[in-house]
């Protein structure tokens, strides 16, 4: 079977290879797939280039402001390969979906891949109801995420929406004591949050509330990763005057998280909203304890909660609760019962098969 992926959305990269290997979350799916399919992923860019890795093919198509509104060059090179399917990135494209169709000579499967993207106001609603007609199927993390699309009448029953992961994770469970050589962690309650230091991802809340929580439990320890965030001069305040349990980080190579993943004990977010939740899927990889958000994709990714914990968005008493919940855990087994939830559910290999059995069966 060859199946095709498509992202219209444009790359700024000045090296294809390295970016690629910025996004080894993602690229993990289709090296998967390709141990028995054949894989091309097509993508944007301003360059035009080929590359073949881990017998996956990416080629990236040098496009223009022009090629971007009228896709008609890149649908002809996925419709030239006469695929078997056609997974499309992201739902704010049914303007190139219905192009896509236009310009297939048979009648080829064509799913959506969601990432986040929320339904559209007019006159794009239009178009998105309009190409639904054609779209074979949609994945989301959580069927939760795909009602208000249902809603509006941008996507016609949820019947067509299947629920997986968006991403995996590259990382591994490794040797703690290894792990923090290299981030001088000691102890064993840390807690790590990784994100944006925005409203949406609630920094705010997490500091106040952990403030509390030290008081509780001296023993634990806060470490704030971060990249950008119109919160940040709020953030550093806080910490100014809170003790010396909560460390911000700032900003570190991604290559580097795998170190602070598995020299942690509990991974945290306080997140509002998500499409997925990378940052969790690649802690739990490493057999971090998650204490999330009870929204739609982190439900999904605990399987409804049956390992680590969840609490109320933008309340600082669940959190609380739930923060002196974690000191009670027997933290090995639970560790194991998260890297076993990861293998069966988040994986690159999880998510490989779900789309299989997805693509086969409609």
């Amino acid at each position: 079977m060859k199946i095709i992926y498509v992202s219209y959305a444009q790359v700024k990269a000045d090296d294809p290879k390295i970016w690629l290997s910025q996004i080894s979350f993602y690229t993990g799916i289709l090296e998967h797939q390709a141990k028995e399919h054949k894989i091309i992923s097509f993508h944007s860019l301003d360059q035009q280039a080929t590359l073949t890795q881990n017998s996956v093919e990416y080629r990236f198509i040098n496009s223009s402001r022009f090629k971007q509104i009228f896709p008609f060059a890149l649908n002809q090179q996925v419709v030239s390969e006469n695929p078997n399917i056609i997974i499309v990135h992201g739902l704010h494209f049914g303007w190139h979906i219905l192009w896509l169709r236009l310009q297939l000579r048979k009648r080829i499967k064509i799913f959506v891949w969601h990432h986040a993207e929320k339904p559209k106001r007019f006159p794009k609603n239009i178009l998105q109801q309009i190409a639904d007609r054609f779209i074979n199927g949609y994945f989301f993390v959580s069927k939760k995420l795909a009602q208000p699309w249902v809603d509006k009448n941008q996507i016609q029953s949820i019947e067509k929406v299947h629920e997986l992961m968006e991403a995996s994770s590259a990382f591994t469970s490794a040797n703690k004591m290894e792990a923090r050589e290299k981030t001088g962690i000691q102890g064993n309650h840390n807690y790590l949050w990784v994100g944006r230091l925005d409203e949406n991802k609630d920094p705010v809340t997490l500091i106040q509330t952990f403030q509390k929580f030290t008081e509780y439990f001296p023993k634990a320890n806060l470490y704030i990763i971060f990249r950008g965030g119109n919160l940040q001069s709020v953030i550093k305040k806080l910490i100014d005057t809170s003790s010396e349990k909560i460390h911000l980080i700032g900003e570190i190579e991604h290559r580097e998280l795998s170190a602070w993943y598995n020299s942690v004990e509990f991974i945290i977010s306080t997140s509002h909203y998500e499409g997925s939740g990378i940052a969790i899927c690649e802690g739990m990889s490493c057999g971090c304890i998650p204490i999330l958000t009870s929204i739609p994709s982190f439900d999904y990714m605990t399987s409804g909660g049956s390992v680590g914990l969840l609490f109320e968005a933008g309340n600082p008493e669940s959190l609380l609760s739930k923060l002196k919940e974690s000191t009670t855990l027997d933290m090995n087994q639970e560790r194991q019962r998260v890297l076993k939830l990861f293998s069966e559910r988040l994986s690159f290999s999880a998510i490989a098969n779900r789309i299989q059995k997805v693509i086969t069966s409609e």
